[in-house]
C-alpha cells in the first residue's frame, strides 16, 4: 500500500500519510510510552499455550476456555481489574458464570498474564487493548482521518483503538472489509465501540479480480456460512458477479502425498508451457513448513519457486510464489495451485482443538480461509487433494 502511495503521490505521501499495521502501531505506542521492551507473540504461541495451561491446573476451567475468556471479554472490552469483569458482558460466550466462579476465573486470568510478563512478552491483542487505553489519554497519537483495510479480521481492542487514535468527526473512518474473509476477528457490532456506520455503507457485488467460474466456487465454500456485516446484520454473496469469463477450477486428485507433488508440479509446469510467466502463478499451502518442502519439490522438477514471506518488494520474475493461505492475504495471481485439501489434511486437525464451541469457529475460520485462498487467482484455480476431497471442497 505504500509503494503504491509513493507511486501515486511521490515522496509527498511519506509524510502526509502513515501507512502502518495496527499491530505495529500498537508495539509503537507501548514502547514509546512505557520504554519496556517485551516481544510480541500470536494466541498459538508456546509462551501463550504454557500460561494458561499453568493457569488452568487445579481448576474446573480448561485452557482453551480461560483463553477465549481472556479474549473475548477481558480484552474486548479493556478490562483491567476484578471488579470490571464482575459486571462485564459476556454475551455470547455460552457458559453462564455466577459471581464466585467469575472471581476463579479472573484469579486463573491473573495467573496467565502474569507467566506472560515474566516470559517477557505480549500478544497482540493484549498490546491493542493496553495501546488503546494509552491512546485514549494522549493526544500526541491522534489521526484526523484513517481509513482500515480488512476490516473484518480486527478484534474488538483493535476498535477500541482506531476510535481512541481517530476522535468521531466529518470524515474521520473509512472501512473496507468482507466478512466472508474473516479468519482472525469475531463477529462484532462497531457501533459498541463508538464507530457508526448504519446507514452509512454500500455493499459492493462487481468482481473484477476473480473470473466467473472461479468466483462461482469460491461463493459455494460459503454455502449455509452466517456471517455478519460488522454491524449485527447478516450478509451473504447473493447477487457477486465477476466482469469476466475463465476456464472451470480443476480439481486434482492423487493417491498420496507423493504424487500429489508431482501432480502439482504437472499443474504449474502446463501453466508455464501456456505462457503465464512465473511470478504471476501463486501455490498456497497450509503451513511454513509446507510452504519450504513445495519449494523444494518444484525446484526438483526444475521450476523456478521462491518461499514469500514479505510483501514490500517485488517478486522474483523468474520464480512461481509459494506462501501459506495466510501470506496470500490481499493479494493476488493469474494463477493459483491450492494443496493438500483432501479430507485428511484439511482442515488441519491443529486448527480443530477445543469444545465443541470452539471447533465450530474453527471450521468456520478455516472455510473462511479456503475462500480467501481460492479468490487469490484471476483466471486459473488448481485445486489438488489425495485421496477423499475435504468436505469443504466441493466439487
Amino acid at each position: 500500500l505504500q509503494s503504491q502511495l509513493l507511486e501515486l503521490g511521490g515522496e509527498t505521501m511519506n509524510t502526509a500519510v502513515d501507512v502502518v499495521n495496527l499491530d505495529a502501531l500498537s508495539a509503537r505506542i507501548l514502547k514509546t510510552q512505557q520504554g519496556k521492551k517485551f516481544r510480541l507473540v500470536g494466541q498459538e504461541s508456546t509462551e501463550v499455550r504454557r500460561a494458561w495451561e499453568m493457569a488452568a491446573a487445579g481448576t474446573a476451567w480448561t485452557p482453551e476456555f480461560l483463553n477465549a475468556e481472556w479474549l473475548h471479554v477481558v480484552l474486548a472490552q479493556g478490562i483491567v481489574d476484578q471488579a470490571g469483569y464482575l459486571t462485564a458482558s459476556r454475551k455470547g460466550r455460552g457458559t453462564a458464570l455466577n459471581r464466585i466462579k467469575r472471581v476463579d476465573v479472573w484469579k486463573a486470568i491473573e495467573r496467565a498474564q502474569q507467566s506472560l510478563a515474566v516470559d517477557g512478552v505480549m500478544t497482540f491483542t493484549q498490546a491493542a487493548s493496553k495501546a488503546a487505553d494509552i491512546a485514549a489519554v494522549d493526544q500526541f497519537w491522534r489521526y484526523p482521518h484513517a481509513i482500515i483495510d480488512e476490516a473484518q479480521d480486527l478484534h474488538p481492542a483493535h476498535w477500541r483503538l482506531v476510535r481512541a487514535l481517530v476522535p468521531e468527526g466529518p470524515d474521520d473512518i473509512f472501512l473496507v472489509g468482507d466478512a466472508h474473509q474473516r479468519i482472525y476477528g469475531q463477529p462484532l457490532v462497531l457501533s459498541r465501540y463508538g464507530i457508526r456506520t448504519q446507514g452509512r455503507s454500500r455493499r459492493l457485488t462487481i468482481n473484477y479480480r476473480t473470473s466467473e467460474q472461479i468466483l462461482r466456487w469460491c461463493v459455494g465454500v460459503m454455502t449455509g456460512v452466517s456471517v455478519d456485516d460488522l454491524e449485527g446484520e447478516g450478509d451473504d454473496l447473493v447477487g457477486a458477479r465477476s466482469e469476466f469469463t475463465g476456464p472451470e477450477p480443476l480439481f486434482v486428485r492423487a493417491d498420496g502425498p507423493a504424487d500429489e507433488d508431482a501432480k502439482l508440479a504437472d499443474v504449474v509446469g502446463s501453466w508455464l508451457a501456456q505462457g503465464y510467466q512465473p511470478a504471476d502463478i501463486g501455490v498456497l499451502v497450509a503451513t511454513v513448513k509446507r510452504v519450504e518442502e513445495t519449494v523444494d519439490l518444484l525446484k526438483a522438477s526444475g521450476i523456478g519457486a521462491v518461499k514469500v514471506e514479505r510483501f514490500d518488494r517485488a517478486p522474483e520474475p523468474d520464480a512461481v510464489q509459494v506462501m501459506t493461505m495466510h501470506r496470500a492475504k490481499g493479494l493476488e495471481f493469474t494463477c493459483v495451485a491450492i494443496t493438500r485439501l483432501g479430507a485428511g489434511d484439511f482442515p488441519p486437525a491443529w486448527a480443530m482443538q477445543g469444545d465443541a464451541d470452539a471447533q465450530t469457529a474453527a471450521l468456520q475460520r478455516e472455510r473462511a480461509l479456503l475462500y480467501v485462498a481460492g479468490s487469490r487467482a484471476r483466471e486459473q484455480l488448481a485445486l489438488l487433494y489425495a485421496g477423499k476431497p475435504s468436505k469443504l471442497l466441493g466439487g
